[in-house]
């Protein structure tokens, strides 16, 4: 084959895979990934089922079932991932659970779900296995209740970069105070960017 043919060919080829490596597939308007390297990536799939902010949603489900002792393992190993807390019967979860898979699928990364109701004699997050050592870890981001117990209140998402907290989300957007009246055009997006900054804290993208 002639050289110059050759060389021309290869730089063609080079120049389809560069984009999507560099998270710039052409009319996707999403940010790509190669592999989910994130600590729960492999972990088996969580069944959301029960939101009733998934109902009628189509796409992929990023969320996996993760304990508090896999974060205690991940956090003492050092690692990064993205931690979303909460439970199917919150509503103020079904009013985002939508937004924050689909950030998640636009950065190809799992998230890890501590299901704070995944055992039905918990009736507060409080009574969640190993809520100590949450504590331990993520204390710093909760609110103190009328008891002055760091109490965590859902949803709340955290995003982990080596072992450390880098930005985190709690509640749903500013000025949705009713957890029944759907999020306006302008909170998705307020939302949608402030999940975007976490996610990119973490993967680095």
């Amino acid at each position: 084959m002639n050289k110059k043919i050759a060389a021309g060919l290869l730089s063609a080829a080079f120049l389809c895979v560069v984009p999507v490596i560099a998270g710039c597939e052409e009319g996707a308007g999403e940010v790509q990934t190669v592999e989910n390297t994130l600590a729960f990536a492999g972990f088996e799939s969580s069944d959301m089922t029960g939101y009733d902010g998934l109902k009628n949603y189509t796409r992929e489900l990023k969320f996996v079932d993760i304990t508090m002792d896999d974060v205690d393992k991940a956090m003492k190993a050092g690692e990064s991932f993205v931690l979303y807390c909460g439970y199917k019967d919150c509503p103020w979860c079904n009013s985002i659970i939508s937004i924050i898979n689909d950030v998640a699928i636009e950065y190809g990364t799992d998230i890890g779900y501590l299901n704070t109701r995944r055992d039905p004699s918990w009736s507060s997050n409080l009574d969640m296995e190993g809520y100590d050592t949450f504590t331990k870890y993520f204390g710093d981001y909760l609110e103190l209740d009328d008891d002055g117990v760091k109490h965590l209140y859902v949803p709340h998402i955290f995003f982990v970069k080596d072992g450390n907290v880098v930005s985190e989300h709690s509640g749903t957007a500013k000025g949705h105070e009713n957890a029944s009246d759907p999020l306006t055009q302008e909170q998705k997006d307020e939302l949608t960017e402030t999940l975007r900054e976490g996610f990119s804290a973490v993967t680095g993208i």
